[in-house]
């Protein structure tokens, strides 16, 4: 189906519509949902692809990102974690062991299972930037008294005599350790000696985004405990301190969420295209950030769907003529962003590809909608028609694929011809025919025109696949054999000619499956027997005395055969045929059994009924190879009277073998004759030779 409608645009320019659609009354195994796409009118503008819009991205693919619905960006993925830290100030009266860190609600300084942290100290933690897992950053000894807590320990204790004594251990170090962007936590046991920190351990502290201002109003004595991140600016780092007075006597609990994840990912659009002639490129990226490293890659796409890499770093303006539409119809563009300081991509501000689109076509069944019944080896005729929707030209003729595939057989019947391409918003009717011989059963009719030969914006909408839609009904009739010796249909024991004409015809019902071979046909002819031998002779085509002639629309299948000079003796004819559908002529073969007597004889074999009330049947046997030159039947009234006279002539089929003649009983006027008794002769003359019979009739009105 091609559905159209006409939209009025707002007077803005540069604006981006988005428009779906769905099934209103969806079948069972039809989609429920909605298909979306969007547009952006640009006033005077070439054509083109255009994304500029957040949610214009969502078809796009992303790896290492998220798309924030909230704040209608793209973020990096996230894992986070949960701090709970319970500290005491050095004149609190709760004792410095019960100092607590959960990190998800695991206790981290525990005395049982490793050392105790000490009292008086500044203790860290570093937390790897993606996976949020504690590090141990300096690997140190078990027994070094600056790890502590649970095994394996991976909290770093610092009394002030340790922040920085120069060794590769201290607090500078573990500091310069720590990879940039791993997140640390920071909190005091009892008195972390602030005012014997160094201005070597400020700048220190500087690294982890702790400004010396945020800690300047700490006492030695305050509990503290800081948030901050490696690589961030001095500033940003979350200080908390107690709130009451005396600080040094107060607990300080701090519950935060750490967070982390990729500092790295990127978007690669859909597929832009097909085009006939590549123009423009425009990528432009936003809220870029000094910690930013991104840029932006173009690849292109064979027909196929073979990607290639035509260009990394791209900037902001591109031209795209020289690269070849016929090698690359399509186009897709990738955005990479990595921040290790801030975790936060940069933003794509627009990207837009300017180019010549090709042609869009859709291809329609115009024949009936419900399944269609054909006899087996009937020619069955589609008509279809592919309309172009576009305002472009296709660029040659188009291939349409043809498949009829047999659901029982699942053996295909295709074919492959070419199609004018219809114009612009023209159409080009076209009609598929096949014949359906060998075809019987439930068929499906596909239909493909341009299978990705010339690009198109969508192949789907140029295949029609029809399941089942042709029921072949397979011949199940069986044909009629017709056998005939000398022109007649003989009885058994009948007497035929020594050179007789055997013709078997197929009567076939079925106007389309016509029989144009000698496949399932069998003649067996069987020779009188000698004292060794009285077996069948398979009679072959490839015989100088047969002949086959093939069923036309106007003639049956026919076979003649010619045996020259039979010796005298009894003969057995067997016939078996089928059809082209392989369907018997019956449930048993013909048959015949016949004799041949190559001596002239005549025999008068009986007149009946006698005595009649209406006709008289004469029967005569002619043996030998040659009819009678003359016959006469002469019937008298007993007085004397010639009352009926029969010739040759009268005799439509004078042939070797049993003959018959009747009279009707009038006399040659036309007459009926009376009840009573009446005398026949007959008499004939084969080679010169007569030979005569007399009778009586009685007749009964």
């Amino acid at each position: 189906m091609l559905a159209s409608f006409s939209v009025n645009l707002l007077p803005q320019d540069s604006v981006v519509y988005y428009w779906q659609t769905k099934f209103d009354q969806p079948n069972v195994n039809e989609s429920t949902s909605w298909t979306a796409s969007s547009f952006t009118y640009i006033g005077n503008s070439p054509t083109g692809w255009m994304q500029r819009k957040f949610p214009q991205l969502n078809q796009n693919t992303i790896s290492g990102l998220v798309e924030n619905a909230n704040s209608q960006q793209l973020d990096f993925i996230e894992n986070s974690t949960s701090l709970l830290v319970t500290t005491y100030g050095d004149s609190s009266a709760t004792p410095y062991t019960s100092v607590s860190v959960k990190v998800d609600n695991q206790e981290y300084n525990l005395a049982t299972q490793g050392d105790p942290c000490r009292n008086n100290t500044i203790d860290v933690m570093a937390f790897d930037k993606t996976t949020l897992s504690p590090v141990d950053i300096l690997n140190l000894i078990f027994q070094d008294p600056r790890n502590c807590g649970r095994s394996p320990e991976v909290i770093f204790d610092y009394a002030p005599t340790d922040m920085d004594d120069g060794t590769n251990s201290d607090f500078i170090a573990l500091v310069d350790s720590i990879p940039t962007s791993d997140s640390v936590l920071i909190f005091s046991i009892g008195n972390a000696g602030y005012s014997t920190w160094s201005p070597n351990i400020i700048s220190t502290l500087a690294q982890l985004g702790i400004a010396q201002s945020q800690l300047s109003t700490l006492q030695d004595g305050d509990p503290v405990v800081i948030l901050g991140r490696k690589g961030a600016p001095a500033g940003t780092a979350k200080v908390f301190q107690a709130t009451a007075s005396p600080a040094n006597a107060q607990p300080l609990q701090t519950a935060a969420t750490l967070t982390g994840g990729n500092t790295s990912g990127e978007m690669t659009s859909v597929v832009i295209g097909p085009a006939l002639r590549w123009k423009q490129l425009i990528a432009q990226a936003r809220d870029i950030q000094t910690s930013d490293q991104y840029n932006f890659s173009l690849s292109g796409l064979t027909l196929d769907g073979h990607e290639t890499v035509l260009q990394s770093n791209v900037p902001e303006i591109v031209d795209l003529t020289s690269i070849s539409a016929q090698q690359y119809p399509y186009l897709k563009l990738t955005l990479q962003t990595e921040d290790d300081i801030t975790l936060s991509p940069v933003q794509l501000r627009q990207w837009i590809v300017v180019y010549d689109p090709v042609a869009e076509g859709v291809l329609f069944y115009n024949g009936p909608p419900n399944q269609q019944v054909v006899s087996e080896g009937q020619t069955w005729t589609g008509a279809y028609s592919f309309v172009n929707i576009s305002a472009q030209s296709f660029t040659d003729s188009l291939t349409v694929n043809f498949e009829l595939l047999n659901g029982t057989t699942l053996s295909s019947v295709i074919r492959n011809f070419k199609i004018a391409a219809p114009p612009p918003g023209d159409s080009t009717n076209f009609t598929v025919s096949t014949n359906t011989r060998g075809e019987a059963g439930l068929n499906d009719v596909d239909v493909y025109v341009n299978p990705k030969i010339l690009p198109e914006q969508y192949y789907e909408n140029n295949v029609i696949d029809l399941g089942g839609y042709l029921n072949i009904k397979g011949d199940t009739i069986a044909p009629v054999l017709d056998v005939t010796i000398d022109g007649r249909y003989l009885v058994n024991n009948d007497f035929v000619s020594p050179n007789p004409v055997i013709q078997i015809k197929l009567i076939d019902e079925d106007p389309y499956l016509l029989k144009t071979d000698t496949t399932g046909i069998t003649i067996v002819l069987t020779y009188p027997c000698s004292a060794t031998d009285c077996t069948g002779q398979q009679i072959f085509f490839s015989r100088s005395d047969v002949q086959w002639f093939p069923a036309t629309a106007t003639s049956d299948f026919r076979i003649e055969f010619t045996p020259k000079n039979l010796p005298d003796g009894e003969y057995i004819l067997f016939v078996q045929a089928a059809d082209e559908s392989g369907n018997l002529s019956g449930s048993e073969p013909y048959q015949v059994n016949f004799q041949v007597e190559n001596e002239i004889t005549f025999a008068f074999q009986s007149v009946y009924p006698n005595p009649s009330s209406s006709l008289f049947f004469f029967n005569f046997v002619v043996t030998g190879n040659q009819v009678p030159e003359s016959f006469g039947l002469n019937v008298y009234a007993f007085d004397g009277r010639l009352l009926q006279q029969f010739t040759i002539a009268d005799i439509s089929d004078f042939h070797i073998g049993t003959n018959q003649l009747i009279w009707d009983p009038t006399d040659n006027s036309g007459p009926m004759v009376p009840s009573g008794m009446y005398v026949f002769r007959m008499q004939l003359s084969i080679q010169g030779k007569e030979y005569s019979q007399t009778g009586k009739l009685i007749l009964i009105r």
